[in-house]
């Protein structure tokens, strides 16, 4: 019996639709326990399950490897950060699980002590629905395999006083080729004297890391080899010295991919 339950929480790791008539099996298993063959039902139930789990275990490591491409990638992306919480919520279902086969089965068959098993079947089915809520949460959070197969992130950042294109390339094996396209908020051209480049992801504890840009034409600059050591939401603030006395400010996110 308990493997049902340990498959199911394979099943939604992988993003399966055949999770959902796992969870439905839950209902009438939770029914049977305290009927008179509940000791068949459940052996039923072990005995058909393990290759299933095995392949969707196999299959679910599988997945998570590809998608994330990296160990750092499970704390320091969103994506990652949404994995680990659902992980932590399958080994609750496989601690469940564990302890149904070991104590509580055998109490069942040997006194007819069924009360305990459908209380922790009935933890199963919560668990289980806080991992699909979980899962939910992967539609804005995008892999980082699909974040690393962009070659190029442009953004665009509009202030009152200046306005700036921004657009990061792979520059392979040097990291990130950073063009900046600086004009006033009139869309006019402004005469910068400085252009300064400001990078910080919190989630991954990265500190604001500063490069000042290199004159490319009237109102382009340029960065090179800037490096993104990790996948995910950064905080971009742009600095441009107008004069002496003059300074303007462009503050925004971007999502990047690892450009080492």
């Amino acid at each position: 019996m308990l493997t049902v339950p340990t498959s199911a929480a394979s099943s939604v790791v992988l993003k399966i639709p055949p999770s959902k008539p796992w969870i439905g099996s839950l209902l009438p298993l939770f029914a049977i326990v305290r009927g008179p063959r509940a000791a068949e039902g459940l052996g039923r139930f072990s005995r058909a399950i393990p290759i299933p789990l095995v392949l969707l275990v196999a299959s679910g490591l599988w997945l998570s490897v590809v998608q994330l491409g990296r160990l750092d990638a499970l704390w320091t992306t969103s994506y990652g950060e949404v994995l680990f919480r659902k992980l932590m919520a399958v080994l609750g279902l496989l601690g469940l699980a564990a302890a149904n086969r070991l104590w509580l089965t055998p109490k069942l068959r040997m006194h007819g002590q069924w009360q305990a098993l459908r209380f922790s079947i009935a933890l199963e089915l919560a668990l289980a629905l806080a991992i699909f809520t979980l899962v939910a949460q992967w539609r804005f959070t995008p892999p980082p395999r699909s974040l690393a197969a962009a070659t190029t992130v442009s953004l665009h950042i509009h202030g009152e006083k200046a306005m700036a294109d921004i657009e990061f390339a792979q520059d392979r094996p040097r990291g990130a080729r950073v063009s900046l396209l600086v004009l006033d908020g009139a869309f006019r051209p402004l005469p910068a004297k400085e252009v300064t480049l400001s990078l910080a992801n919190e989630a991954a504890g990265i500190e604001p890391v500063k490069r000042n840009a290199q004159r490319a034409g009237e109102n382009n600059w340029l960065i090179e080899d800037l490096r993104i050591p990790v996948a995910g939401t950064w905080t971009l603030r742009v600095e441009i010295l107008v004069s002496d006395f003059e300074k303007a400010m462009l503050a925004g996110t971007v999502t990047l991919p690892r450009m080492p």
